[in-house]
């Protein structure tokens, strides 16, 4: 993790055209000369991300190398933590030593109060709410005499708290990784292959699907480059989910362009707890598992009742049918990797649609009786609004071409499209596209595209809608 005397190294090399040496150094962050040899080496893994370098000289010293541009970017990111606009709450200061942890195996009092710029009173302060933090988790903080303290559990928990803590989104939506042992190469690299597998089946996924399981893949390239895989002890090796060759297929291609051995249980981890399933839309399936015949049945009971509750008869519209069951399944990869799905919309979906919201409570009342799990508001929310579309359908049927972008999810641009029918006379939906499938909207041939996110570079024929 970079702490403010990083960034201070990085200020001090950048300002210096030749070499600064260790004393130097050590002179003007009041460390030892082996803390600057460790803060170099700590860079050096940061650095790389931008395309810099710290060159040593025996004898000489440090310089910093790399393009002008490249190194004015490390210092307007050094600059934060000089200046103290990064966060400093007692909060970020546990996710930072949780991050140390994650990343450096065993560290010592000391050196997370040196790291953080903190005493050890300080550092001893956190350590009870620490505890109690990583307790969610089912894990404990254990010392090793002469290694320092670290983080001991499940495998299973310990990766859940790598991507709780160690991956974020940026306010873009953009992965953010706090990992040593990851590149933006490599992240860049899984990335273009994951989506590039995507579209290979033709498979289009929210924006939130995508990085839950692009998350979930650096984990498992980061534990496997650690040496962990032989660790995840997963309870059940013998089911697979709908996505496993999917996956497999796509981890051979990761660990081959990364250079990491793949193992099966790392395939099974991704596709359990990912949550995504990748499909061809309505094509190419067959309901032939014990899981989807389940689904199904639960489905099929609650329309009936409802049918004869209401008169309105779902199970003719078969754009509700692929989207609720798809959408279930979905829900029970989470709900078995005990992923939470934070729905943005909640509050508007049960303002707006009070009686597709509790279509909704109904259906999960038979899901809850058949999979032994509880839904909450959140995932309410999310088929509350497949009822809405197809309440928006079933009001008028008209046939406009455009096409919408929408990062909350399909189900959510399905309601927007059934709405602006209802306003916009003479109009056909073309296609629901997650916000990274923009060319694919724009191939599209159509009049006009409506998004919930503006979309930079691209201003033709576009509306900018917040709310749905």
């Amino acid at each position: 993790m970079i702490t403010k005397k990083h960034a201070i190294i990085v200020k001090s090399l950048s300002n210096k055209d030749g070499y600064m040496t260790s004393n130097e150094l050590a002179i003007k962050l009041d460390v030892s000369t082996k803390t600057i040899k460790r803060y170099i080496a700590d860079l050096n893994s940061v650095l790389s991300k931008y395309d810099l370098v710290i060159a040593s000289s025996r004898g000489i010293g440090y310089k910093l190398s790399g393009s002008k541009n490249n190194i004015a970017r490390a210092i307007k990111e050094a600059n934060k933590y000089i200046d103290g606009f990064l966060d400093d709450s007692e909060e970020s200061r546990m996710s930072n030593i949780i991050c140390m942890l994650i990343n450096r195996n065993y560290m010592s009092i000391e050196a997370m109060a040196e790291e953080l710029n903190l005493s050890i009173a300080a550092i001893n302060k956190l350590s009870s709410k620490l505890k109690r933090k990583l307790e969610k988790y089912d894990l404990v903080i254990k010392s090793k005499p002469y290694y320092g303290s670290y983080i001991h559990g499940e495998e299973i928990n310990i990766r859940q708290l790598i991507t709780d803590y160690a991956i974020k989104l940026d306010e873009k939506s953009k992965v953010k990784v706090f990992l040593d042992d990851i590149s933006e190469n490599d992240i860049h690299c899984i990335e273009s292959i994951l989506e590039k597998h995507l579209r290979e089946k033709d498979t289009i996924i929210s924006d939130k699907d995508f990085n839950l399981l692009l998350s979930k893949i650096i984990v498992s390239v980061f534990r496997s480059k650690r040496g962990h895989s032989n660790n995840i002890n997963l309870m059940d090796t013998s089911y697979r989910f709908h996505n496993y060759y999917f996956i497999e297929n796509l981890m051979k291609e990761i660990s081959d362009k990364i250079g990491f051995k793949l193992i099966e249980d790392e395939v099974i981890y991704i596709s359990n707890y990912s949550g995504v399933i990748a499909y061809k839309g309505t094509q190419g399936r067959k309901n032939t598992s014990e899981i989807e015949e389940r689904i199904s049945s639960v489905i099929s009971s609650a329309l009936q009742d409802i049918f004869l509750i209401s008169g309105s008869d779902y199970t003719k519209d078969d754009e509700f049918m692929v989207a609720i069951s798809d959408h279930i399944k979905r829900f029970l990869n989470r709900a078995r990797a005990n992923v939470k799905s934070n729905n943005p919309l909640l509050h508007q979906i049960k303002e707006k649609f009070p009686i597709a919201f509790n279509l909704a409570v109904f259906l999960s009342n038979k899901l809850e009786t058949e999979f032994n799990l509880k839904l909450d508001e959140d995932e309410l929310g999310y088929i509350a609004i497949h009822f809405a579309a197809s309440n928006e359908r079933m009001k008028k049927n008209t046939s406009k071409k455009i096409c919408i972008v929408c990062h909350y999810g399909i189900g959510t641009g399905q309601l927007i499209s059934e709405k602006l029918k209802q306003n916009i006379s003479d109009l056909s939906v073309v296609g629901v596209y997650p916000v990274r499938y923009l060319d694919m909207a724009i191939s599209q041939d159509v009049d006009l595209i409506v998004s919930t996110v503006e979309l930079k570079g691209y201003e033709n024929c576009l509306i900018y809608r917040k709310y749905i």
